[in-house]
């Protein structure tokens, strides 16, 4: 098996604060630090982040907000393997890319029970300078061929 990814990815110098595009021509939005009421941008497909230092500290977990139909189907699709959660899998013809990579209901009842706590606590406001210059980093110095990792036997 061979998969292939091609989305053309850039370095940009960008100053930004809560996200930035990681995309702009498929306004994929990386938000990760993001929290607030009402901060969703319409068009866009952003990345958000429950990761232990964000706002609603859930440990490892996430979700991305889209308002197109179509995007959420292949996407809830992917993070279940590849299938249709609402079809038996014995009974699907498996023809979309996926991970095991789903919230599970205990780490879902740990966000709602931290919520209110995070609505009524004020959020930190991150900028681009609170991360390292990831192009000083050795491993994105050179090119990495990522292909033989994701190949199968």
């Amino acid at each position: 098996m061979h998969v292939s990814f091609n989305l053309p990815l850039e370095w940009r110098d960008e100053e930004w604060q809560d996200y930035y595009y990681v995309d702009e021509n498929y306004k994929i939005a990386d938000a990760a630090v993001l929290w607030g009421r009402d901060k969703y941008i319409p068009g866009t497909h952003m990345s958000l982040s429950f990761q232990f230092q964000k706002h609603l500290s859930l440990g490892r977990a996430g979700m991305i907000l889209t308002d197109d139909k179509s995007v959420a189907t292949a996407l809830k699709k992917m993070s279940y393997d590849g299938r249709d959660p609402d079809v038996p899998w014995r009974e699907q013809d498996i023809n979309t890319f996926g991970c095991h990579y789903y919230m599970t209901p205990e780490t879902a009842q740990l966000g709602l029970d931290k919520l209110q706590q995070a609505i009524e606590t004020e959020p930190r406001q991150w900028v681009y300078t609170d991360w390292p210059d990831l192009t000083q980093l050795n491993i994105f110095k050179r090119e990495v061929n990522i292909d033989p990792y994701l190949q199968t036997k």
